[in-house]
């Protein structure tokens, strides 16, 4: 009887892990990426709220400026940190 109370007990945390790898990796693909330095205009307006044609209209008004992006062949990275304080920035002085 031991055998099979132990085969149960190991089935139980197999399926344990298996449940915690799921949720282990759903959780790493919906963690922003703060160790890039260069975003993707996806992942800039994820951390921002907005979406990425959103992103898109900052940098051609203005209000993402040189320096807090690059071109990479017909696409645009954003520098994650300088694009996010600029953009917040924004928001401060609308406040007032």
């Amino acid at each position: 009887m031991t055998l099979n109370n132990d085969q149960l007990r190991i089935g139980r945390l197999i399926a344990e892990v298996e449940d915690l790898t799921i949720a282990v990796k759903e959780l790493i693909k919906t963690t922003p990426q703060r160790n890039k330095t260069w975003l993707k205009p996806h992942e800039l307006a994820s951390l921002l709220g907005c979406s990425p044609k959103t992103v898109g209209r900052y940098r051609m008004i203005g209000k993402i400026q040189a320096g807090a992006f690059r071109k990479r062949g017909n696409r645009y990275e954003y520098h994650a940190d300088k694009a996010l304080r600029q953009v917040q920035n924004i928001g401060d002085h609308n406040d007032q």
